[in-house]
């Protein structure tokens, strides 16, 4: 989910039981566990689909080592990109750990307790999946099941039950509901000050996140007073290079472009960059990103067409070095902008490239495709090449 929010994959948990597989399955296990380790996903799936085959002979469909065996092949495509066999293994897992019939050395009762705390994480890696591809409203979905599952196991105040407040929050907050996000984002919030305190850096982090629902339901005064109160926490507890204040500064940034004050906007921007820059050194990811997300929308605000392609191309560079899937948003942006100054060749060159860089990384399927044809079809009909146009609407 953003920056503030990481896939929280405890892949530690499920090596925990590798003494739970059998004992031929145990050694393509181990293999797969060195490869992974290594960042070696290719090897190591290989190696975690021999032992799920080893186990099928082994156990039951409803053992807990099968479910295992899915998510761990499910994780390795999705950190190779191939999101359709990720979705399709972890489903798998899923369903393996809901079972009412499951199965495991331990006792009943310890085996669905550990079932549901894989349920949960493997409902989490499939949002995340899902949030990664565009599709929100299938990751509100899981996001959702997890933060079920967490009420049940860990209970209200839990940590884990935060996180997943702030899961489904964020969720809601792409699928445009403000009001719903807001609630989970403040049950996150609470959990967090009754947990850790009123001057914790995570209670800080949620009083940033809720800055950014009650701006797009233009309460601007509560917004700026949580941004504010995070950074007296912050002011507080941390030194003011610390990168947590350019998380801070950017949320600023955001806040003052959506109600049109650009020059605060861009100065915050800034100040945000200067402070990664610092820590991180100069073209690190977390500056591109505010380049991307803030500074560019300023300079698009103001019509400063020139600043603004100069920055998307400064990013552009960026992630052709360091591939990313952004680099697609990043092509489709140049490309809107060389159409607007009626550059219609370039605009083209620009979203085929977009497309071609949203199959590598999506596929051809997904929302954003739709979008990159819709406006293909635009500047072709601009163009007056309107055959054309109508093969892209």
């Amino acid at each position: 989910m953003k920056a503030k929010k990481i896939f929280f994959i405890l892949i530690a948990v499920f090596v925990a039981h590798a003494s739970a597989f059998s004992q031929n399955s145990k050694s393509y296990f181990q293999m797969g566990n060195e490869y992974f380790d290594k960042g070696d996903y290719k090897n190591a799936v290989a190696y975690y689909e021999k032992g799920l085959l080893v186990d099928k002979t082994t156990y039951g469909a409803n053992h807990i080592c099968m479910g295992i065996d899915y998510f761990l092949i499910g994780d390795c495509y999705k950190r190779l990109g191939e999101y359709d066999e990720a979705v399709s293994n972890l489903k798998k897992a899923l369903e393996i750990f809901e079972s009412p019939k499951i199965q495991s050395e331990k006792s009943v009762s310890e085996t669905k307790e550990d079932a549901a705390k894989f349920a949960s994480e493997t409902a989490l890696d499939i949002g995340c999946i899902y949030e990664a591809l565009g599709e929100f409203r299938k990751a509100l979905s899981y996001f959702q099941k997890e933060l079920s599952i967490n009420l049940k196991i860990y209970g209200d105040k839990h940590r884990k039950t935060s996180d997943a407040y702030r899961n489904v929050g964020y969720m809601d907050l792409h699928c445009g509901n403000f009001h719903e996000s807001i609630k989970e984002f403040t049950k996150a919030a609470e959990i967090r000050q009754f947990a850790l305190g009123e001057n914790s850096l995570e209670f800080a982090e949620s009083l940033i996140d809720l800055a950014t629902p009650y701006t797009a339901t233009k309460n601007f005064a509560v917004a700026l007073s949580n941004l504010k109160k995070a950074e007296e926490i912050y002011s507080l507890m941390l030194k003011p290079d610390d990168v947590n204040f350019a998380y801070l500064y950017q949320n600023f940034a955001t806040y003052y472009r959506q109600t049109a004050n650009i020059n605060q906007s861009l100065n915050y921007g800034y100040k945000a960059i200067e402070i990664f820059d610092k820590n991180y050194g100069e073209n690190n990811p977390a500056s591109i990103a505010v380049y991307l997300a803030e500074i560019e929308k300023c300079y698009a605000l103001q019509g400063d067409d020139s600043r603004a392609l100069a920055i998307l191309l400064k990013v552009k560079s960026y992630y052709e070095a360091h591939p990313h899937q952004n680099l697609a948003a990043v092509l489709s942006s140049i490309s809107d902008i060389y159409r607007n100054k009626g550059d219609y060749e370039n605009a083209i060159v620009y979203c085929q490239k977009a497309m071609d860089t949203s199959k590598k990384y999506w596929g051809e399927k997904t929302p954003g495709m739709a979008d990159l044809y819709h406006s293909m079809g635009l500047t072709y009909e601009l163009k007056t090449e309107y055959e054309t146009a109508l093969s892209f609407f």
